[in-house]
């Protein structure tokens, strides 16, 4: 009797055990398809890990983890951008472009880069071509309508801190290698490649945004110096306007008569004819290790941000109306949320 009994208990513990089990490795549902307004959230992920996005529906609210998970194999996705329909992402490991359906999420098609590339940064001119700018320093134009790499550049910069396109002309921020930092935009035709101009900026020159005739570039500058920004006139390369923003900015964007810059604790809020700091704290660091991103949404003129919030990069994203005020309460994303893409 009481082997029979240790012999149910045994079969019932095993049962138990093989549901939990299968529960556990039961893979969670697709996301349904998103034809709302919303924002990709591209995480990079803890190297040598595998990157993913997350996807916030705008419309209704809501947040999709992994629409493209760790499975995918993104080692280090960097930069991405929606156009016509589709989502072009630039994976640094593997030399790719990979692209997915926007509202499905599903994989379309790649794009492959020189070996070695590294791709850093798209800069996409409408739905049939973009620029890359590539971390060994070179600049690659591609044909987004046939999904192929039209002409890469030699190197250009000793490494990238941004890219923007204005009047058919390529403007690439060199931020330098440690302790080598650099302090120099080039300038490239749109068509060629050829190094057309320089502007002669600050120390680890990095993130950059175009606007009007200007393009806009922020500075470290390193410690003991302070970070500054500057302005650059897209037709003729001079820089025409600067601002000192204090130590460590990290990003820009920008939008209509106003430029954001991201430092490690807070945002500053900026006026960009003169430049002008018009808030000097514009959103303040609460609650994470450090800011890590940053985005504008141009439709309605909100701030995302995204922070670390641990140190295995575990990351959330806030959003701020364009007046400062917290709008949604922060949301989980994956680890090191970098860029920050609308559709």
């Amino acid at each position: 009797m009481i082997q029979y009994c240790c012999g149910f208990m045994l079969l019932s513990i095993l049962f138990f055990q093989g549901c939990r089990n299968n529960n556990i490795t039961d893979p969670p549902p697709p996301t349904p398809p998103q034809s709302d307004r919303g924002a990709f959230i591209i995480n990079e992920g803890l190297w040598p890990n595998a990157g993913s996005i997350s996807f916030y529906n705008i419309t209704k609210d809501s947040v999709f983890q992994n629409v493209i998970g760790a499975s995918a194999g993104w080692i280090t996705p960097n930069d991405g951008y929606v156009v016509n329909g589709r989502l072009y992402v630039v994976v640094n490991g593997g030399d790719k472009i990979y692209v997915r359906n926007a509202e499905t999420f599903q994989a379309l098609d790649s794009i492959s880069l020189p070996a070695g590339s590294g791709p850093a940064y798209i800069s996409v001119i409408d739905s049939a071509k973009a620029y890359v700018a590539n971390y060994n320093g070179t600049i690659s134009i591609v044909n987004l309508s046939n999904r192929t790499v039209l002409l890469t550049s030699a190197a250009v910069v000793a490494f990238p801190g941004g890219i923007a396109v204005n009047g058919g002309r390529v403007f690439v921020s060199d931020y330098g290698l440690w302790p080598d930092f650099k302090n120099v935009v080039k300038v490239l035709d749109g068509n060629s490649l050829a190094v057309v101009d320089s502007a002669r900026v600050g120390l680890a020159a990095g993130s950059m945004a175009s606007s009007g005739n200007r393009v806009y570039v922020v500075c470290a500058n390193n410690f003991p110096q302070k970070g500054k920004v500057f302005a650059i006139n897209a037709s003729n390369s001079a820089v025409v306007d600067s601002i000192t923003i204090g130590d460590g900015p990290s990003d820009i964007a920008v939008r209509n008569q106003t430029l954001y810059v991201l430092h490690s604790d807070h945002v500053m809020r900026l006026g960009i004819n003169p430049l002008s700091v018009a808030d000097s704290l514009f959103i303040r660091l609460s609650n994470a290790f450090y800011f890590y991103s940053m985005q504008v949404d141009n439709v309605t003129g909100d701030v995302y941000v995204s922070q670390v919030i641990s140190n295995g990069g575990a990351g959330e994203v806030s959003v701020y109306s364009s007046a400062g005020v917290q709008k949604r309460l922060p949301f989980s994303v994956g680890a090191f949320p970098g860029s920050i893409v609308f559709k």
